[in-house]
């Protein structure tokens, strides 16, 4: 009976090799798609239609296929959860992530996303009462003074009362409620509701909405008149940012601890800088790297100094 109890808690502890490489497709994955969002964007297309072409075509997919395959064992959720989930993951976050690296540079973007889990910390400490260790409190400090130093030399040559402060707002506020997606979405994923088909069908409702306030607004771009190069950015952000990315992210996140899933906030910006200066010119400076690497170390801290509970 020992023997079985003892080769039982050593299959409950073997890690689950899918989901940590499902957290490592994610890590890069993610780190591509800011520097082909910036792309995209700046080719005359806005930014919010792009989001929203992205979102629809990869919530039909993933809806459709999801319905033929497991049409009688689908558990469907509430209407107010995807609702709820696809403002906050979509039309707050993803949208407007996008819309922000406009305005900044696709690097500098990825790492106002790597303050996501800082906020994953301060979110849970409100809804949950945590107390904040003092050594979650010096991480905090080390994030926002790499953060002032990775953005010192943008905000020397920019107008700090026009668009680059729009865009910086608009990352940062794409940051927050992304971590509080998290939280609701692992609290789903937990369940037996299928996340993927409801990551659809929130895809497929924020998209038809931004479509809709485009429209209505004379900013939405004919399907017809929109270029090649805009399709083939559009395509790629919708398999290997929508499609695959999300699918990993969901697996991880259903088998991991959520903190442990947001590591993958630490290495986009990496990943997005060295593509950034290979593909797009951007400079990698000495105070670029030393702001991310404070950056890092500092949310790295606070995810070592507490520990998050689900």
């Amino acid at each position: 009976m020992r023997k079985k109890l003892k080769k039982l808690a050593q299959v409950r502890h073997r890690p689950n090799f899918m989901a940590y490489a499902c957290l490592v497709a994610v890590c890069i994955l993610w780190g591509t798609t800011w520097v082909a969002s910036a792309w995209t964007v700046r080719q005359g297309v806005s930014a919010l239609q792009v989001a929203a072409i992205r979102q629809i075509i990869a919530g039909v997919v993933l809806c459709s296929s999801l319905w033929f395959v497991l049409k009688d064992k689908l558990v469907l959720p509430s209407w107010r959860d995807t609702v709820l989930l696809a403002f906050l993951n979509f039309v707050c976050s993803n949208a407007l992530s996008t819309w922000g690296v406009k305005f900044i540079p696709g690097g500098l973007g990825s790492i106002v996303g790597a303050a996501y889990p800082l906020w994953l910390v301060v979110l849970y400490t409100w809804f949950f009462d945590k107390k904040i260790s003092m050594a979650i409190w010096l991480g905090m400090m080390m994030s926002f003074f790499g953060l002032v130093l990775v953005f010192f030399p943008s905000l020397q040559g920019a107008d700090v009362k026009g668009n680059f402060v729009f865009g910086f707002l608009l990352s940062v506020f794409s940051s927050i409620t992304w971590a509080l997606g998290t939280i609701y979405t692992k609290r789903q994923a937990d369940r037996q509701v299928n996340p993927y088909f409801s990551i659809g069908l929130q895809m497929l409702l924020s998209g038809s909405v931004l479509c809709v306030v485009l429209w209505m607004g004379g900013q939405f771009t004919p399907l017809t008149e929109i270029p090649a190069g805009v399709w083939g950015g559009i395509g790629y952000l919708t398999l290997f940012g929508s499609l695959i990315a999300f699918s990993c992210f969901l697996y991880a996140l259903k088998h991991l601890p959520a903190e442990q899933v947001s590591i993958y906030a630490y290495i986009n910006p990496i990943v997005a800088l060295f593509i950034s200066h290979f593909t797009m010119g951007e400079a990698i400076t000495p105070l670029l790297l030393l702001g991310t690497a404070i950056v890092i170390g500092g949310v790295y801290s606070i995810n070592r100094a507490f520990k998050i509970e689900v």
